[in-house]
């Protein structure tokens, strides 16, 4: 039958080479079956409309190629109702200061800075900072997908516990906890340097703001600091460890982060607004709108850099000069 020919070629081409030629031969033997026992009970030969739509009942020629191979997901479908709900965050949180951003900028600072006026502007920032954020979850949820999966293939799991989450071995627990911790630091630092990279006096697009000195003196050091925070969570990565080196190591990097922030708070204000034809008033208020907020922000991140230095020496200094007596807390 024509129509039965051009199904199967249809449904070949969505097969790989090496299986093509075995799969259409046993999906041929099946349709064809099908057809002789429709073709019986009717009594006579089938019409052209109803072979079509038997064909139709049996799926989409891509659908009917898909079942004869393996499933193959970058993120499954166990994972990918929280995968949804992670980026479904993301996004609300980004759209809502987009939202915030135009309110200001083009209600009670409008003229202020006229680019950030535009809702363009907004549009762009919120899909730039959208596409990054969703691309560095998708990285992570596909590594722990491929996890889960490879432990399946090589029988790595315990029916005890399926998850891996809660072993018998403490130690065993935590060099997880570690290494699953540290891929996600190693992202997202390497998404801030990329950012940071760009945040030159050569590179800032003019835009009516411009950054006090102290940014511009930061510039290398806080590159530095995310390249080292990088390379302590790699190797956290690669060989999770709790011993003295490596807590000493974590100390070291997030006392030099304590340091640029207590350097930042001291080198107030971080921003200025610049342009011909500004009304006074208005620019006032983005300039302090901008740096209340860096204050508060560089504020949380002083506390938040203060805790875990103190937690980080407690536990170094404590610990023995092997291996550390407990698991590392997570972002420790």
């Amino acid at each position: 039958m024509e129509v039965l020919d051009r199904y199967l070629e249809a449904v070949s081409a969505w097969l790989p080479r090496d299986q093509r030629a075995d799969i259409v031969a046993e999906l041929a033997d099946d349709l064809r079956s099908e057809l002789d026992e429709r073709q019986r009970d009717l009594g006579r030969p089938l019409e052209d409309g109803e072979v079509v739509a038997l064909l139709k009942r049996r799926g989409h020629p891509m659908t009917v190629a898909e079942a004869y191979l393996p499933s193959r997901h970058l993120i499954g479908p166990a994972m990918l109702p929280a995968y949804r709900r992670t980026v479904a965050i993301v996004l609300g949180v980004l759209l809502a200061l987009a939202v915030v951003g135009y309110a200001i900028f083009s209600g009670p600072a409008r003229g202020a800075v006229p680019a950030l006026s535009s809702v363009w502007i907004w549009i762009w920032l919120a899909g730039g900072a959208a596409l990054a954020y969703v691309g560095l979850f998708t990285v992570i949820f596909s590594l722990v997908e491929w996890h889960h999966r490879r432990a399946q293939a090589t029988g790595a799991w315990d029916p005890r516990d399926p998850e891996g989450l809660l072993g018998t071995d403490p130690e065993t627990a935590a060099r997880r906890s570690a290494r699953a911790y540290a891929v996600v630091e190693v992202a997202s630092d390497l998404l801030v340097l990329y950012v940071w990279l760009g945040v030159h006096s050569v590179a800032m697009p003019t835009v009516g703001l411009v950054l006090t000195p102290a940014w511009y003196a930061l510039h290398w050091p806080v590159a530095a600091y995310l390249a080292a925070s990088i390379g302590v969570n790699l190797a956290d990565a690669l060989r999770p460890s709790l011993s003295r080196r490596h807590l000493l190591a974590h100390l070291g990097v997030n006392a030099f982060a304590l340091v640029l922030t207590a350097w930042l708070l001291l080198a107030a204000p971080w921003v200025k607004v610049v342009g011909p034809g500004l009304d006074v008033a208005k620019a006032a208020t983005v300039v302090r709108w901008l740096n209340v907020g860096g204050l508060v922000t560089l504020l949380f991140i002083g506390v938040f850099y203060l805790t875990r230095v103190v937690q980080l020496a407690l536990r170094a200094f404590d610990a023995p000069q092997g291996q550390g007596r407990a698991p590392l807390a997570a972002g420790q």
